[in-house]
């Protein structure tokens, strides 16, 4: 099959759903992913892995960590989802994607494997199973010292997990978000997190709330696991639109990167503490100064969407929050770098998120929205967002397109020089919008 062909097959599969996963219309297991690996020779099981959940942050200690191993001359495998744009950025090495001819390649075996499964009467693979065993390959094939993989959700049932132990199991900041599927309170998520945690791997974690590290110290127990607690770096030196600058008390030193966001300094700790790990266990205590890789590695990380400002005049950030702990840091990082201004919000969310509770956080940050639904079947329409806004007594206008929301914005920048724009919601729909701002605007130098 072409590349073309194989994307048009996946697109073309039921999408993933709490809805269709609460009606049993689609599986939420290890089953289909299993067999799948199996028929594929178990590519996985060539290969180390740095295995990392939590609810917010997974992406950006990915990108962190991915930086600084492969700064220190690892070749580093990584998968996250869901891509921004190109169907290739879920699968890199070195922080390259994956080319079109080897999606082609790969994906069409793991499709062949997939058709046979269904003929077969099997459990058939989802999108993401296929995606993912598509990458086991990849990476396999090209042989990676290490590669850094993202749940998709939850941790124990997720696809991901048909991994044996990994080297490590990290833990980003725990929070609710997909309570339909994972429980409804912080103890069920992280019970359901912590399934990535198995006999022979090392946990490292930001600290948690009570009952959430109170269900990782269990489990830890019971698993013989040895876990330790990342605290957040606290001493901020400097932070301004270009990046920031704080004290690391891993490395006794201080340390700069380019992302903004004040929740970045937390993932930035964990992925340093994880790459001590790892490159002490590869030799490289030996080899080199771990920490210049680290610091190095750090400076030079570049990860999309997250609190990014894509456009200098008028200032405009696309970030990826899409629930009520992403709602929270995107506020807290508003206040940060603009503390006496008020933003103006490009918005989109999902029906199955809460929004009421997102709005009441970022609501008092906001000069005006533009709402816009996203493209998916769960999204809330633009017309209900906007008139719940103007309930609460904010101003709001319902838009029909992603690229009437950006023209409108654009436009109140042009008349206020001053203005601050701010897209937030999921990444397909900031992923979206960045990607129609920067061919209507220069970015930034």
């Amino acid at each position: 099959m072409t590349y073309n062909e194989c994307l048009h097959y996946l697109r073309h599969l039921p999408a993933f759903t709490p809805a269709g996963v609460l009606s049993g219309k689609i599986t939420y297991d290890l089953n289909a992913i299993t067999e799948l690996c199996a028929r594929l020779g178990d590519p996985q099981k060539k290969l180390r892995f740095v295995h990392i959940t939590g609810t917010n942050g997974k992406g950006s200690t990915a990108a962190f960590l991915r930086s600084i191993l492969t700064t220190a001359g690892l070749k580093t495998g990584s998968f996250t989802s869901p891509e921004l744009t190109d169907f290739e950025e879920q699968a890199r090495i070195d922080g390259v994607m994956i080319s079109k001819d080897a999606v082609a390649r790969h994906l069409s075996s793991v499709i062949a494997s997939s058709e046979d499964m269904r003929r077969e009467g099997r459990y058939f693979p989802s999108p993401f199973e296929m995606t993912l065993a598509m990458a086991f390959l990849y990476f396999a094939e090209e042989n990676c010292d290490i590669v850094i993989l993202e749940v998709g959700m939850g941790g124990r049932t997720d696809a991901t997990n048909v991994i044996d132990a990994p080297l490590l199991a990290l833990f980003a900041r725990i929070s609710l978000d997909h309570t339909q599927i994972l429980g409804n309170t912080i103890a069920d998520i992280a019970r359901e997190k912590a399934g990535i945690i198995k006999p022979g791997c090392t946990v490292l974690t930001l600290p948690q709330e009570d009952e959430a590290k109170a269900e990782l110290t269990q489990v830890c127990h019971d698993l013989q696991v040895p876990m330790e607690t990342v605290e957040p770096p606290t001493r901020l030196i400097s932070r301004s639109m270009e990046g920031q600058s704080f004290y690391l008390p891993l490395l006794d030193a201080p340390v700069t990167i380019p992302l903004l966001g004040t929740y970045q300094m937390e993932n930035a700790a964990l992925a340093a503490q994880a790459a001590s790990h790892v490159l002490g266990k590869c030799g490289y205590h030996t080899l080199c100064n771990i920490n210049d890789m680290i610091i190095e590695g750090l400076a030079q990380t570049s990860w999309p969407c997250r609190f990014e400002r894509i456009a200098k005049d008028p200032c405009f950030l696309v970030d990826g929050g899409h629930n009520v702990q992403g709602a929270r840091v995107l506020a807290d990082s508003i206040r940060a770098y603009f503390p006496d201004r008020k933003v103006t919000f490009i918005f989109g969310v999902l029906k199955d998120k809460e929004h009421q509770k997102i709005i009441e956080i970022v609501g008092p940050r906001a000069d005006e929205f533009f709402t816009v639904a996203p493209d998916s079947p769960r999204a809330l329409p633009a017309e209900e967002l906007a008139r719940e806004l103007q309930d609460l007594g904010y101003r709001a206008c319902a838009c029909d397109s992603y690229e009437t929301a950006l023209s409108l914005a654009l436009k109140k920048a042009q008349k206020k020089p001053d203005t601050i724009l701010v897209a937030f919601g999921s990444l397909y729909f900031v992923g979206k919008i960045r990607s129609l701002a920067q061919k209507a605007l220069y970015s930034p130098e």
